[in-house]
């Protein structure tokens, strides 16, 4: 329940130095709060994803290799934190890493070749399973633990009947 309007953090961490000033441009700054509150994950352009302990504000790890942009989302037992992003904006290529939260370490990472940018990610409830919805509409599964596809599907449109 919020009970006033007085800022409680702010978040703040200086540029890369090797941050390209084009990137800040052109990819907006995505985030994603884990489940159970304890963290926040900050990410701008190419540069790490931050995570941020919650409520205090206080930089807790940095995780590189992350890619451009993209779409990040944190277990439903906030264990793993998932980034889909592009490699890099020129080949398009992307990428799709996990890593464990507790040790700030990748646990695995799959170069997708598809040149087309991921919009959503879902986990089963059990955390087991992820999914991924790109720009062509095709869903895509994974194995969490393995980092291995289970299936893919296109979503078409809605057939209609009467």
């Amino acid at each position: 329940k919020v009970t006033t309007d007085a800022e409680q953090v702010t978040l703040y961490k200086p540029l890369d130095p090797d941050f390209s000033a084009m990137s800040a441009l052109v990819w907006d700054p995505v985030m994603a709060f884990s489940p159970n509150g304890k963290l926040l994950a900050t990410k701008r352009g190419d540069e790490p994803i931050i995570l941020w302990a919650m409520p205090v504000g206080k930089e807790v790890a940095s995780l590189r290799g992350g890619g451009v942009g993209g779409v990040m989302k944190f277990s439903p037992d906030s264990k793993a934190l998932v980034a889909l992003s592009h490699e890099d904006k020129a080949s398009g290529q992307n990428t799709l890493v996990v890593w464990d939260v507790s040790t700030g370490k990748e646990k695995w990472r799959i170069r997708i070749s598809k040149k087309v940018e991921f919009r959503e990610l879902s986990f089963s409830p059990d955390g087991k399973t992820l999914a991924a919805l790109d720009g062509r509409n095709t869903v895509t599964v994974w194995d969490l633990q393995s980092g291995k596809q289970q299936s893919s599907l296109t979503l078409g449109a809605a057939s209609g009947g009467k």
